[in-house]
């Protein structure tokens, strides 16, 4: 975790804190950390929107 962190430059107990669920992290991060990891941050949202219902604005 700490060569990861350091690579995407952030904070060490942040990227712990982010692993534990226990914050959620900033789209800087999370496309910093997937720079890293060689992912695309566009797919990882696209199929977490595509798998939640959605709802109106008056359902709210």
């Amino acid at each position: 975790m700490a060569h990861l962190a350091e690579l995407a430059g952030v904070n060490v107990n942040t990227a712990i804190r982010i692993e534990r669920g226990q914050i959620n992290p900033t789209l800087a991060v999370v496309n910093a950390i997937a720079d890293v990891l060689g992912v695309e941050v566009i797919m990882a949202i696209k199929s977490n929107i595509l798998q939640q219902p959605t709802q109106s604005l008056d359902e709210r």
